[in-house]
Order: C-alpha cells, then sequence, then structure tokens
C-alpha cells in the first residue's frame, strides 16, 4: 500500500472522459497536489460503502484540500480487508492516515490506520465544518479553536447525523421523561456528543452518543435542550385563509396517473380540477390507504411549517417509485395566500405557473384544503414532461381528534 500511495497518483476515470483522454485531463487538472499528509476514510454501512480524501500541505495548522485526482485502489482494497477482519456490526468507519515527514530530511514516510465501529462512528462520516476541521486535527495532535456558535437544534434541521451536540440543562426525552446521559471520551473535550438521526423525530427528540466511545448505546434527548454547530435551516413565514394552524396526522394518501392525452389542458390539472374524460392508469387508481406511520405536520400561526415522522419513515418513503421528485415526502416550508387559496412551498421553491408553483420540470402546484369535517388535505398536482398528469393527496386530521389515533401505534 505503501508504494500505492507514495506514488504519483492518476486522474478520475470521470475527468478522462470528460477530456477524452488520460493526457488531456492531467493537462486540465495540472500536476498532482502537494501534500505532507493524507487522510483516507472508508465508511462500510451495511451494503453502502462511501469513501473521501483530505489532504494537507503544511505544518502546524489545517490546511486542508480535496483532490481530483484517483485515490490508488489498494488503499480502499485495505480498507475492506479491515472492515472485514473486524466481525462488527456496520457501520464502521476505517481511516488511513499517511505522512511524508518532509520536515525531517529523507525523513520517514509512514501509514498508520484506526477504525471506528458502531453508532460512533457517524462523527467520521460527516463533511460538514468544523467537525471535519477538528477529527482531522485529532489524527495530527494539532490545536483547533472549538469558539464556534452553537444554536438550538431546530424541527426543520435534516442534516445532523455525525454532528457534534452539546446538552443544556437536565436532560429529557420528548415526553419530558429525565434520561441519564452517559460521559463522553472524545479528545477534544467533555461533554461532547454526536447525532445519530438526521433529523428530530415527532416526538421532538434527537438520537445522540457519546463521543469517543465504540458502540454506545443512544439516548433521546428533547431538541430544545440540544445545540449544535452548523447554518440554520432557511424558516420563512407565510400567511393562510383557512384556520390550518396547529398539528396534523397524517392518516391517509391516495395517488392517481392519468394516460397521455396530447390535447388535455394542463392548466387545469395543475389547478387542481378533475379531467372525467381522461383514462386512470391502472397500477395507479386504487383507493387512497391508510398511513399506519406516525406522520404529524405542524403549521405554526406565522405560516411557517414543518413535518416530522416516528422513525420508521424517512424524508423520501412516501415519494413514488421512480419519480425524482418526491411526491408525497415530508418537508419543510411555508403557506401562502394566493386568489383566496392556500398553497405550501419550501423556502428555497418558486416557479412561474400562476404564481404558486413550487417547482418545474415537472411542475408542481401544492394546496391545502381544509374540508368540513375537520380534515386536512395536501394536493399535489403535478405535470411532468409538459404531458403526464399526477396527483397525489395527502388527508390529515387534527392532533387528538377522532381518526386520527390510529396512526400513534
Amino acid at each position: 500500500m505503501a508504494n500505492a500511495i507514495f506514488s504519483p497518483w492518476t486522474v478520475d476515470e470521470m475527468d478522462i472522459s470528460q477530456y477524452g483522454s488520460l493526457a488531456k485531463a492531467l493537462d486540465k487538472l495540472g500536476p498532482e497536489p502537494e501534500w505532507d499528509r493524507a487522510v483516507f476514510t472508508a465508511v462500510f454501512d451495511e451494503d453502502r460503502v462511501s469513501r473521501g480524501l483530505d489532504l494537507c500541505t503544511g505544518r502546524g495548522r489545517i490546511g486542508w484540500q480535496l483532490s481530483r485526482r484517483r485515490v490508488p485502489d489498494r488503499v480502499w482494497e485495505i480498507a475492506a480487508s479491515i472492515h472485514s477482519s473486524l466481525m462488527a456490526v456496520d457501520p464502521v468507519v476505517v481511516v488511513v492516515i499517511a505522512e511524508k515527514h518532509p520536515e525531517i530530511p529523507l525523513g520517514p514516510r509512514t501509514i498508520r490506520a484506526m477504525t471506528s465501529i458502531g453508532q460512533g462512528a457517524c462523527f467520521w462520516t460527516t463533511h460538514g465544518e468544523p467537525e471535519r476541521r477538528e477529527r482531522l486535527a485529532m489524527l495530527f495532535g494539532e490545536l483547533v479553536d472549538l469558539n464556534d456558535d452553537w444554536r438550538t437544534v431546530l424541527p426543520e434541521d435534516e442534516i445532523l447525523y455525525g454532528r457534534v451536540i452539546r446538552v443544556e440543562g437536565t436532560p429529557c426525552d420528548g415526553k419530558g421523561t429525565p434520561v441519564a446521559l452517559p460521559p463522553s471520551h472524545g479528545g477534544l473535550g467533555p461533554d461532547r456528543y454526536i447525532a445519530v438521526e438526521r433529523a428530530p423525530l415527532v416526538t421532538g427528540d434527537l438520537a445522540i452518543v457519546p463521543e469517543g466511545v465504540d458502540s454506545p448505546t443512544a439516548v433521546r434527548v428533547r431538541i430544545d435542550q440540544l445545540r449544535v454547530r452548523q447554518s440554520p435551516p432557511e424558516v420563512r413565514v407565510g400567511a393562510f385563509r383557512q384556520p390550518v394552524a396547529g398539528t396534523w396526522r397524517l392518516v391517509r394518501v391516495g395517488h392517481i396517473e392519468l394516460e397521455y392525452d396530447e390535447d388535455a389542458d394542463i392548466s387545469a390539472w395543475l389547478d387542481g380540477r378533475a379531467d372525467p374524460s381522461a383514462t386512470l392508469l391502472p397500477r395507479y387508481s386504487a383507493r387512497p390507504t391508510d398511513v399506519d406511520l406516525r406522520i404529524e405536520l405542524t403549521i405554526r400561526p406565522d405560516g411557517s411549517f414543518y413535518e416530522l415522522t416516528d422513525g420508521r419513515v424517512d424524508a423520501e418513503a412516501l415519494a413514488y417509485s421512480g419519480e425524482d421528485y418526491c411526491l408525497g415526502s415530508v418537508f419543510h416550508g411555508y403557506v401562502f395566500v394566493h386568489d383566496g387559496r392556500d398553497y405550501l412551498r419550501s423556502p428555497d421553491e418558486g416557479c412561474d405557473w400562476g404564481s404558486v408553483g413550487r417547482n418545474m420540470y415537472p411542475d408542481i402546484v401544492e394546496e391545502l384544503i381544509l374540508g368540513p369535517d375537520n380534515t386536512l388535505t395536501r394536493v399535489q398536482n403535478v405535470v411532468d414532461d409538459g404531458m403526464y398528469r399526477i396527483r397525489v393527496t395527502l388527508e390529515y386530521r387534527r392532533f387528538g381528534e377522532p381518526g386520527a389515533e390510529h396512526a400513534s401505534k
């Protein structure tokens, strides 16, 4: 492996394909980056393997960069061999560290490896800062500034997995029951925990583990007691005409798709109107089905909203196979009013269709309709490729209302 790491690296196959030949790729990308320390990270999580590389030049400070060069296959083969030999339950992280020691004339070149197993391994998986900077400093015994800004975890947070967490006050779970947090043993100080979920659950808490402990047991802590260092998610306020503020539990989902008709009125479909003359595709014409999961939509009085699950379903679980625009998926955003009707968007969405569209390619218009029996229906009207008409309906009942209880089991 040493020969492979310390010899010149080639370029990635994608770059060769992009530029037409190896020679052209080398010319475009320039010489191999100078480095005296390299960190190769392989994450094994069931049948998935992800890989990462960090390079550094200069001693005494973290000056890390990424490389477009292709890491020698031998490195990943050794990492896979180490993973197999551990016979540990995934996730497992294998880190290979290479150093050239240029400060010593004819100095040694060294390679070492370390592993982290169980849920605590997720600290080594995030590419976010400052966690990346901190773990690299830990590997080489360098100083790192820990005085970053901490903020409270929000319901809208969705990329928490692997992030360092601090706990404020006496820790409690989502029900308010005090919980015991085991001590952490990381190299960057006490009272540091790692998030082992991407997002909070509908119970209002998040699973965390102590830093520096292999195979730790996760503990759930209320998110208003948790602090994290990352840019906050965008929360946009809105407005609504119907009295929809409150918490709503998803109870039923329906999905239809129509046969292609080049003469169809696309605008009418996006406006939520039916087409009685159209033919339903059989695989999508089934009756709405009950949802045996706890998924709750909370609309704040200021028009912003968030949606959380019970952990048995992630943000993609209600998306329909083959559709990359996540129909029916859990998401966060805001309600707004147009021509007396209530619509939904996420903060970064928006297009021109009738000033209410969520997305383009495909076109998505999402409306909220409050029914006379105090049900709330979220209707997604979709036109894909300008011709295929799809409609997803998600029916909610106000939390605590009869008919919503089955989803809490």
